[in-house]
Order: C-alpha cells, then sequence, then structure tokens
C-alpha cells in the first residue's frame, strides 16, 4: 500500500498510524503471463473498506475532555459555611433557672440581655429533669412579663410563652417577636405528676440556651 497515487511512498503498517480519513493506493504489479492479468486487477471493493474501517471515532475526544474538568460543586459548599455559625453564636441571652421541688414543681426563669440585645421569638431554652417515677408530667406557664426602665416600663408576654414537655426535658419558645432590650423576661411555671402524685423523685438537671436554632450556652 501507498500513500499517493503514484506509488512512490509506501505506507508502513507498522509505524504509520490513521489518525484522520485516510486513502491508500494499492500498488498492484501485473505479471507477465496473459492468462493471469485479469486475475490481479485491484479490486474497486477493497478501497472503500479501507476508508471507513481506518476513520478515527468522534466519540473519543469529548469523553476525555469533560471528565478531568474540575467539580464547581465543591466551592460552595465549602465555602458558605463559617459564617453563619459566627453570626449565631455573638447572641448568647442570659438566662437563669430557679427550680423549688415539693409536691409539685414551682420555676422561675429570669431572661436577659447577654452579649448583645436580642429577639425573643428565636429564643428556645430546654430544661432537663430526671423523674425517678416515671410519670407523665403537666405544665402551665402562670405568668410572664418583661420589666424595662423606660416606657412602656411593663410587657405582658405570657401567651406568647410556648411549652412542650417530654419524659426527659422541657423546651421553652416564645411565639412573638420581641427585642429584649434593656428589659428582663420573668416567667413562673408549675409542673406536677399527671396524676398528682408527690414529686419526690424529680431531680433539676442542665439548662441549654438555644438562638436561632443553634446551642450558645449550658448552664449546668
Amino acid at each position: 500500500w501507498y500513500k499517493d497515487a503514484g506509488c512512490t511512498e509506501k505506507w508502513d503498517l507498522t509505524s504509520d498510524k490513521v489518525e484522520e480519513n485516510t486513502k491508500l493506493y494499492a500498488g498492484w504489479e501485473q505479471e507477465v503471463v496473459p492468462s493471469v492479468e485479469p486475475s490481479v486487477e485491484p479490486s474497486p471493493s477493497i478501497e472503500p473498506s479501507v476508508e471507513p474501517s481506518v476513520e478515527p471515532s468522534p466519540s473519543i475526544e469529548p469523553s476525555v475532555e469533560p471528565s478531568v474538568e474540575p467539580s464547581p460543586s465543591v466551592e460552595p459548599s465549602v465555602a458558605p459555611s463559617p459564617e453563619p455559625s459566627k453570626e449565631v453564636a455573638a447572641v448568647v441571652p442570659n438566662v437563669s433557672v430557679s427550680t423549688t421541688v415539693g409536691s409539685n414543681i414551682s420555676q422561675s426563669y429570669t431572661i436577659k440581655k447577654g452579649t448583645e440585645d436580642f429577639d425573643l421569638k428565636d429564643l428556645t431554652i430546654r430544661f432537663y429533669y430526671e423523674d425517678s417515677s416515671k410519670q407523665d408530667m403537666n405544665f402551665w406557664v402562670d405568668h410572664a412579663a418583661i420589666n424595662v426602665n423606660e416606657a412602656p416600663w411593663y410587657v405582658g408576654y405570657t401567651s406568647a410563652v410556648n411549652a412542650k414537655v417530654t419524659d426527659k426535658y422541657v423546651e421553652i419558645s416564645f411565639s412573638e417577636s420581641q427585642m429584649i432590650g434593656s428589659g428582663v423576661l420573668s416567667i413562673q411555671t408549675r409542673m406536677n405528676h399527671a396524676d398528682w402524685s408527690a414529686c419526690t423523685g424529680f431531680e433539676a438537671g442542665k439548662t441549654e440556651v438555644y438562638y436561632g436554632g443553634k446551642l450558645v450556652n449550658t448552664v449546668e
């Protein structure tokens, strides 16, 4: 096989490679005996069968190129995470809980500004306890109000206090937006067994303070 029509440049089957559409020329030599001449005529079907078979597959290039591109999904998932946690951690409300155990449980929650002003609606308090009797608990919010040293001096807040009671903790949250400012929120609550038996096996535990859904303080 030759690379040119004049059959002067041979095609080397061991070193030459097909990298694009390539046309090869058969350099047939005629036999001296006339009777053999027709049998050595190059078959016209050989030429087209070589051309398509050596054509490089166009699908190789695109399959390699995109696979080495760096994935753009790595950058956004890492970059935003440090900022929100710093912003939330800066707000640490000052929360204290006083618990008196008797036939029932009386509690006083005192909430005021800590590191900076905050919205009570974003605050959640979780008071943990242990009760050896394993009885169901009832919970009441008797009174809640914000006392401030300027007008309006007093803000009633009882209806905005929500409570969820489990066998491990009481979770207190607030349904109305209210900046604490220079005020102090006082909450008076009661707990007792659903069957009204004495809470002799009750033991107060830690208090967790959450702001914006993040744990910002634990009071032992």
